[in-house]
């Protein structure tokens, strides 16, 4: 009677073990702005010796992912110590993200699917390559310009044995209320341009060029005179310019160290940040048939954010219903 006993409970934890494939998901720390591998010490995987297995990083999920980038999209299961990256990209907004995976086990008779998620803690650093100095970045009024982003804004450390860069990062939806500028001589354009770029209550752009792409090095960064121009009123009273900084070697241009950076811009007569507020055209009864789809539209359920647009808001379901089932259409 024993021996029948024992060998059930290994035949079931034979069967509990064979049915998960991620023997370790213990979550990934990294520091604000930078970047960091993932090892079998955070992420560990059954693989069989005949299977073919493969990691799948879901990219449509909009609460994942969302100040940081898992990279390749797809890899190995048995993958190696510098071949996985998580790449966070300098946001202050939070310090958790995460990462949803789906992990696919190929073999000659079936093909066996999990999904997990990987948690990323977001921790700060004391000392980086670059850091925010003493003056803050101020835009004073409505369709203001910022003061200039210099050394007493920015602190970047390098030295002269070291290529140093700065990049605008254009893969993040900020800056929201604004644009970079740099100040450009009025007298190289031509009057029709000038008075055609001050109409209505509009800010007026004829002494300013926007900075759409920027790649330049540290020192011309903070010399040039960049500054930010408000462009939406009303609006929230911070906005961000997201830039990364590079150190890499002179002789063969080798990275060696990276730091991403979300520049706050403070908006002197703004408002302050409020949350999400339901819409109230909205019925917020949804009305079904017994067994058939139903759609879940705005005219069910809506909400508006003076931070977001409108198709970015997210809904994120944290109860599903007891009597029904809740999933994305796509």
């Amino acid at each position: 009677m024993a021996a029948a006993v024992r060998t059930l409970l290994l035949l079931a934890v034979t069967a509990i073990c064979s049915g998960t494939l991620v023997v370790v998901n213990s979550g990934v720390k990294v520091t604000r702005g930078r970047s960091v591998f993932i090892t079998e010490m955070e992420l560990r995987i059954n693989v069989g010796p005949t299977a073919d297995c493969k990691v799948e990083v879901v990219m449509n999920e909009p609460i994942t992912q969302r100040v940081g980038k898992l990279t390749p999209q797809v890899f190995d299961c048995s993958f190696l110590e510098d071949e996985v990256k998580y790449c966070h990209n300098g946001s202050p907004l939070l310090d958790q993200d995460t990462v949803m995976l789906r992990i696919y086990r190929f073999t000659s008779s079936d093909t066996l699917v999990e999904t997990v998620v990987l948690t990323v803690q977001v921790a700060d650093s004391g000392s980086g390559v670059v850091e925010l100095g003493g003056t803050p970045l101020v835009v004073p009024v409505f369709y203001g310009l910022s003061n200039s982003i210099d050394g007493s804004v920015l602190n970047i450390r390098s030295s002269a044995d070291l290529v140093c860069t700065v990049r605008l990062m254009s893969e993040t939806s900020t800056p929201a209320l604004g644009q970079l500028v740099r100040k450009e001589d009025s007298t190289q354009r031509k009057g029709r341009e000038t008075a055609s770029l001050c109409q209505g209550n509009q800010p007026c752009l004829h002494d300013t060029k926007e900075v759409g792409f920027l790649k330049t090095s540290c020192q011309d960064f903070l010399g040039s005179g960049l500054k930010y121009q408000h462009l939406s009123p009303p609006s929230p009273e911070i906005d961000y310019i997201p830039i990364r900084v590079e150190l890499r070697e002179k002789g063969s241009r080798a990275l060696l160290e990276a730091e991403s950076l979300w520049l706050p811009v403070l908006i002197h007569g703004a408002m302050q940040n409020q949350p999400p507020q339901a819409v109230f055209m909205a019925s917020f009864i949804l009305e079904v048939d017994q067994f058939i789809l139903t759609p879940l539209t705005t005219a069910s359920l809506d909400a508006k954010d003076p931070e977001t647009p409108q198709e970015r808001l997210v809904f994120n379901i944290t109860t599903p219903p007891h009597r029904g089932l809740c999933h994305p259409s796509g």
